[in-house]
């Protein structure tokens, strides 16, 4: 009579062995293990690709002109520390591109090593990313706009 008997009889009926240090887990626990793993800073990561920029206009020669004038009324008056708002670009640290913010301050100095505007609040623009100059003193010498 042929034995029928496979390699691994003598073991297959024999209780599991667990071993006695290991503690069964709850049901919430083993369930926990199957959680999508986020690394730290990985949300900002997605946060900062997300996040969009825009892009640089380049400005006509007429506009730059435009704007050359309006920056010498400013500096002709900057005794009188005149109020004035600036619409500028500031090119982004992380990506290509960057955003167009606005300022209003009274304007303290212009400093000619950096070619920037200084605002009574700290801030400063460099010239060359200005876009649009404004405020009273602007309008007392171009009452027609820009």
């Amino acid at each position: 009579m042929p034995d029928n008997r496979g390699p691994y009889d003598d073991i297959i009926n024999l209780p599991h062995h667990v071993a006695q240090w290991e503690k069964k887990l709850k049901r919430s626990s083993f369930a926990a293990q199957f959680r999508p793993f986020f690394p730290k800073g990985y949300k900002e990561v997605l946060a900062e690709v997300e996040r969009t920029t825009e892009e640089r206009e380049d400005l006509d020669d007429y506009v730059k002109a435009e704007l050359d004038k309006r920056l010498g009324v400013v500096f002709a008056h900057v005794r009188e520390r005149p109020e004035i708002t600036v619409r500028y670009f500031l090119p982004d640290k992380t990506k290509p591109g960057g955003a167009y913010l606005d300022v209003t301050g009274r304007v303290v100095k212009f400093d000619p090593i950096r070619r920037a505007v200084i605002f009574e609040n700290g801030t400063v623009v460099p010239a060359a990313d200005i876009y649009g100059i404004s405020g009273e003193i602007i309008d007392e010498y171009f009452p027609d706009g820009m």
